[in-house]
């Protein structure tokens, strides 16, 4: 069986190329604060982030980044502030760009696991931020 996410991704790579830039300015315009914090990230570290968050979100089971996880949530913390709201935000304009790259081929297959996943992975990274604050 086919994971409708990675589908999603390759459909949203065909149709829109590299989404990187789209992410940011989706996640900018709907994070206030973010683009602040972010200011000082060169435009290579932003896509190596974006391309770690894309196979974050590809993951079924958290269970074994949880060491990985615990790192990252603690650096971008304590290093840049971030607040653990921004890492649902981030994931949502992912989303959202992904979806509005597909359009039309857009299926309530692809909804259904993109909503289950966010919610995922953003309750593991807003516990995280949580615990380690």
């Amino acid at each position: 069986m086919t994971d409708p996410i990675l589908t999603s991704f390759e459909l949203a790579a065909d149709k829109a190329g590299d989404v990187t830039d789209a992410i940011y300015e989706q996640y900018f315009k709907d994070c206030p604060g973010s683009e602040k914090l972010m200011e000082h990230v060169d435009p290579g570290v932003k896509g190596k982030m974006i391309q770690e968050v894309l196979r974050l979100i590809m993951v079924d089971d958290y269970q074994e980044e949880s060491d990985y996880l615990n790192f990252e949530v603690n650096y971008h913390q304590n290093s840049f502030s971030v607040e653990g709201h921004m890492y649902a935000n981030l994931l949502r304009a992912v989303h959202t760009v992904v979806k509005h790259s597909i359009a039309s081929e857009w299926t309530e297959e692809f909804e259904n696991a993109w909503v289950k996943r966010i919610e995922a992975l953003s309750h593991e990274l807003t516990s995280r931020h949580k615990i380690i604050a």
